[in-house]
């Protein structure tokens, strides 16, 4: 029912004048979704090089590598749309959105592109962590040592004693649910990392998001663990949507991936004939102020920011010396080149601008 639900979703809006941005990585996330949008403009009939925005990250060169090979095979076009009038955002708008959503919940860079329209879907993979076997964050086996390694950069030890206390009650809480494994790491991503990730994003952007939400989730937390380490779940919607993407590497290993041997898939037979394509789009025609803004010009409101934050968070211990120094040499770096190396770089600038912001409240 899930996979025929959303790929008339998607019969849906291919049929209507929303426009759709689908971003494709080299993840198995963004394929998974992609699966479902493939087989939705088969039984549309529809062309996808003319009805859909495929946006492919240049930067993350095997993952754009990746994305072309697929784009080339299905025979659409990578990131050659330009974003349309009606969605450019307003500069201060865009940086407003970054700090109230971005900058406490999500250390990398990502200034918003696009205003909110009703005449334009967002999609992705977003979601799909909360659906497989998390091994480490950040090198880390479990939650607790994972925050751990942040012990020696927190201002108070009694106070990061504490969170680790709340932290790891919460977490005893949330694993003596039947419903889920007893490993930490997907309890984070299930319960917290899923909400920031792609909740912060449907906040500012109407984002479709297949992997997110009670569908799936009503799959992944009544399996039995090897179909979270072997991503059994996703194999089984790419294969039953278009099978031909499970041919194609991934941008990391994904070793036990069981669409390696899809003679062991379930094969539901949906025939294209029972989706059911009778949906409609409505949109009000309200969209939010738009305007222009560059990266360039983001960047600098960045600089200044941080400039002026740089006394009073120096006061909260939460940043030091070495780190002001560390996100003056990015963020000129950045301007220099007009990008940065990597949205996470900017990691001690915005910091700082947060440690000034905790400062005012204290």
């Amino acid at each position: 029912r899930y996979i025929k639900t959303w790929i008339g979703r998607y019969v849906t809006i291919l049929n209507s004048d929303i426009h759709l941005t689908c971003d494709v990585t080299g993840g198995l996330d963004s394929r998974t979704n992609l699966a479902l949008l493939l087989r939705a403009a088969k039984v549309a009939d529809v062309d996808l090089a003319s009805t859909v925005h495929f946006n492919s990250n240049s930067g993350l060169k095997r993952d754009r590598m990746i994305s072309e090979l697929i784009a080339k095979h299905f025979n659409f076009p990578i990131g050659l749309a330009s974003t349309k009038d009606y969605r450019r955002i307003d500069l201060q708008d865009s940086y407003r959105i970054w700090k109230s959503h971005y900058l406490h919940s999500y250390w990398p860079v990502y200034f918003p592109t696009v205003v909110r329209s009703d005449k334009h879907f967002w999609t992705g993979g977003f979601g799909g962590g909360a659906h497989r076997w998390v091994t480490v964050i950040g090198g880390a086996q479990t939650v607790t040592k994972a925050l751990e390694r942040k012990r020696d950069a927190f201002p108070i030890a009694d106070q990061f004693d504490g969170l680790i206390s709340d932290v790891e009650a919460c977490i005893f809480e949330l694993t003596a649910d039947k419903n889920q494994p007893q490993n930490t790491n997907v309890c984070h991503f299930r319960n917290f990392r899923e909400r920031f990730h792609h909740g912060r994003r449907s906040q500012h952007i109407n984002s479709l998001s297949p992997l997110a939400g009670a569908g799936l989730s009503a799959v992944s937390r009544n399996v039995q663990e090897n179909f979270l380490k072997t991503q059994r779940i996703f194999a089984d919607v790419i294969f039953n949507s278009t099978p031909d993407l499970l041919g194609f590497e991934f941008e990391r290993g994904y070793e036990n991936f069981a669409g390696k041997t899809p003679e062991v898939l379930i094969n539901l037979g949906i025939e294209d004939s029972q989706i059911d394509s009778s949906g409609r789009a409505f949109h009000s025609g309200n969209d939010a102020t738009t305007g222009r803004c560059k990266f360039v010009e983001e960047l600098e409101m960045l600089r200044e920011e941080f400039e002026l934050s740089v006394p009073s968070a120096l006061e909260t211990n939460m940043v030091s010396n070495s780190d002001i120094a560390l996100a003056r040499h990015v963020l000129s770096t950045a301007a220099e080149a007009q990008r940065f190396n990597h949205r996470a770089d900017a990691k001690p600038a915005a910091t700082t601008i947060l440690a000034a912001a905790v400062a005012r409240w204290t």
